[in-house]
């Protein structure tokens, strides 16, 4: 076998094997975005990676697949293409491989069980009704923003969307309780933070002084911390606090929850419901810092918006350049650029066979910027929806399919809310040639934060000339 040898295959797809499989899976583990665009680019919309010795050695064999039609056979088929999860599996029986599988890594009856008993919880009618309770937790925490100071916009974004996770989902409000519970978010975004490290990723060896063994180390302490915390709420079902009801209820099996499984789903549910808010909400701030014009219309739509009321989610939804800067914001980057499903049989992918165990990878980054769904698709450009409906399969930021993120109306909901407010209270402006790069953990998040400046609103809105290879995804035009 050659260095690199690529051959073609059936007409519709390509097939790469030998030493290129490597490369590609360790661009995959260092910047899994960059990978995305390279491999896309190099080798279509559907290609089959076979490791040298794959079956021999037990190497699992990937397919990369981009495009509606391929998210719709993929997402549109649980039963065929189970989720997996994007954290490191762990070895047997360790702490790591049980905080990972929560209700994300779930499938079958299990999956149905914990899902359908969360659901209420974020049913759209209760999570309306939250709007103004998620409005004051914003206002609350917008109150200690300090202006004309430099910051780190990504700090105040993650410490705003967890407050209001934390608060309104959780019941974790009051000084103490939210003490204890950010606690718990910041062992959680520890963990992904070091499980996104190539050095982590590329040699999952675990002896004692590698990466990887500090790696299953903080899983072990992770574990036993989100265990303790929850444990405090044994006893006490509350509907409006999910892991209160994780806690208290009978598993699929009608048997009390066990110890072992505790901390999967406290990890999964608290980095779920804030983990892409706080992504999202960075970016988009960032986006309009850039864009001088879409803030400015965006001030103009929400400048006499009442964020009080039962019916606040109908105003919001009538706020229609709101609607398009939040998608457009979430089209260009969206908070989870790539997902992984698993065949649990052998099957069919438009002529490329998919083997039993074969991982297929998807990609919520290039579907969304297909330039036959979304000319100039490297520009920030809200009034593309004024024209522009796509499906589920051809706007990838929730997921797809009967799998759909059931917190997808909660996370809308507050990054609307909070934007609203934002923009009347504040003109946020990049520090001049401040280095934005970006990075992924499960999220898109920036590598060293955003320093910016934060000032009272008034209408100068103007861009920065800034740095880093955040510039490679998205194109700054002068306006």
């Amino acid at each position: 076998m050659t260095m690199c040898e690529i051959g073609p295959g059936p007409k519709n797809f390509d097939r790469v094997e030998g030493l290129l499989t490597f490369r590609y899976a360790t661009a995959l583990a260092s910047n899994p975005i960059r990978a995305m665009q390279q491999v896309y680019l190099r080798h279509g919309p559907l290609i089959e990676i076979r490791p040298p010795l794959h079956r021999t050695i037990g190497i699992r064999r990937f397919v990369f697949a981009v495009g509606p039609r391929f998210n719709r056979a993929v997402f549109g088929n649980p039963a065929v293409f189970r989720s997996s999860g994007l954290m490191l599996k762990g070895p047997r029986r360790s702490a790591q491989r049980r905080v990972r599988h929560g209700l994300v890594t779930m499938n079958g009856a299990q999956h149905a069980h914990y899902r359908k008993l969360i659901q209420p919880s974020l049913r759209r009618a209760r999570i309306d009704g939250l709007a103004s309770a998620i409005a004051a937790v914003v206002d609350a925490e917008l109150g200690s923003w300090p202006v004309r100071q430099k910051v780190d916009l990504w700090q105040l974004c993650r410490r705003l969307a967890q407050r209001v996770s934390l608060a309104v989902l959780f019941q974790s409000s009051g000084c103490a309780a939210l003490a204890e519970a950010e606690q718990s978010t910041d062992f959680i975004n520890r963990h992904l933070t070091m499980g996104a490290l190539a050095t982590v990723r590329g040699c999952p060896i675990n002896l004692p002084g590698l990466p990887y063994n500090r790696y299953l180390e903080h899983a072990r302490r992770t574990e036993a911390h989100l265990v303790r915390w929850a444990k405090g709420r044994e006893g006490q079902t509350d509907g409006e606090d999910m892991i209160s009801l994780v806690l208290n209820t009978p598993n699929e099996f009608g048997q009390p929850i066990s110890e072992m499984a505790i901390g999967g789903h406290v990890f999964t549910l608290l980095a779920a419901t804030y983990e892409t808010c706080q992504s999202v909400l960075t970016w988009l701030l960032f986006m309009l810092a850039q864009h001088p014009h879409a803030s400015a219309d965006l001030l103009d739509e929400t400048e006499n918006l009442s964020l009080e009321g039962a019916d606040l989610v109908e105003r919001l939804e009538r706020c229609t350049w709101l609607d398009a800067v939040v998608k457009e914001s979430m089209r260009i980057l969206p908070p989870v650029p790539m997902q992984i499903r698993a065949a649990i049989e052998d099957t069919v992918l438009e002529g490329c066979v998919i083997e039993k165990q074969t991982r297929v990878i998807l990609s919520p980054f290039l579907t969304n910027r297909l330039p036959e769904l979304y000319p100039h698709a490297d520009r920030f450009l809200p009034e593309r929806w004024q024209t522009i409906d796509p499906n589920q399969f051809e706007y990838l930021v929730f997921s797809a399919g009967p799998r759909t993120c059931p917190g997808y109306r909660f996370a809308t909901n507050l990054l609307k809310v909070a934007l609203a407010q934002i923009i009347r209270r504040f003109r946020i402006s990049i520090v001049e040639r401040a280095e934005v790069d970006y990075r992924v953990t499960i999220t898109t998040i920036p590598r060293r934060g955003i320093p910016a400046i934060i000032y009272p609103q008034d209408r100068k809105f103007a861009a920065s000339p800034v740095r880093g290879n955040i510039a490679n995804l998205v194109r700054f035009d002068a306006e």
